[in-house]
């Protein structure tokens, strides 16, 4: 059983992860954003004059944060579950920060501040930390 709710948790957190990038692909298609971009942007860790890493390899590093967040919050909710709210809106807050502080970092100037963009940030990720409480919730009374 305990095999299978973590095969589960992992498909979650590849699920979450995976639809966090689609809701920013979505906003850049709607509203001509780089949200995508700033998202995958990993030229502060990789030196794009060397090597540019491909979109896969970009889109592997943004799963597996996704899926470290994702079992963060879980064991944070199954062991100490009086910090998980409060961890979870600090999760939230410092995400939403980063779209200032992943373009303060970035190597390549490619983005722009716009409040488009930063709504779009926010709806993205509120969205998302929304799916990741939902299907913590929902894998820890499953699984009771």
């Amino acid at each position: 059983m305990e095999e299978e709710q973590e095969m589960k948790q992992l498909i979650y957190a590849v699920l979450c992860a995976a639809g966090l990038l689609a809701m920013t692909v979505l906003w850049d298609l709607l509203f001509g954003t780089k949200l995508t971009l700033l998202l995958l942007n990993v030229d502060f860790i990789i030196d794009y004059s060397r090597r540019r890493p491909s979109f896969l390899e970009e889109t592997a590093y943004h799963i597996i944060i996704g899926i470290v967040i994702f079992y963060s919050l879980s064991i944070i909710y199954r062991k100490y579950h009086q910090l998980y709210k409060p961890t979870l809106i600090i999760c939230l807050l410092l995400t939403c920060s980063l779209y200032y502080l992943l373009t303060l970092i970035a190597v390549r100037p490619f983005f722009f501040h716009t409040i488009i963009g930063v709504t779009g940030w926010l709806v993205t990720h509120i969205i998302y930390f929304i799916a990741i409480n939902t299907l913590i919730k929902r894998n820890y009374t499953i699984s009771q």
